[in-house]
């Protein structure tokens, strides 16, 4: 369980778009409970609290790395709930801004492994 186990550009930009999805999906259960602004705000906390907090809990050893990429996971999972908001609002600009934010997400994860790495 460490950032480095991804080993390609691919594998980050796939990593980082599950994480996008994944956001969507639980976006879209607690907009529907709630609203989608309040699930904007409620599910990356949610998400940083169960999905990484458990990850950095069953770890044998938190590295930097590891803290490091539960942050890029919960940053590419938050563009996932903007996006989908703003796509609710009907707002493309601002979808796809959101979206293409998540690249730059990509790139840290990405130079960050190779920092780690050398």
């Amino acid at each position: 369980m460490q950032a480095e186990a991804q080993p390609g550009a691919h594998h980050w930009s796939s990593a980082g778009l599950a994480h996008c999805w994944l956001g969507l999906g639980i976006w879209g259960g607690l907009a529907v409970m709630l609203d989608r602004w309040t699930a904007v705000y409620l599910a990356p906390v949610a998400y940083l609290m169960l999905i990484e907090g458990v990850q950095l809990a069953l770890a044998p050893q938190v590295k930097r790395s590891l803290v490091w990429d539960s942050g890029l996971d919960t940053i590419a999972f938050t563009f996932g709930c903007i996006a989908a908001a703003h796509l609710r609002s009907g707002d493309l600009e601002m979808t796809m801004l959101a979206w293409g934010a998540s690249i730059a997400v990509i790139a840290a994860g990405w130079l960050a492994r190779d920092r780690m790495a050398s």
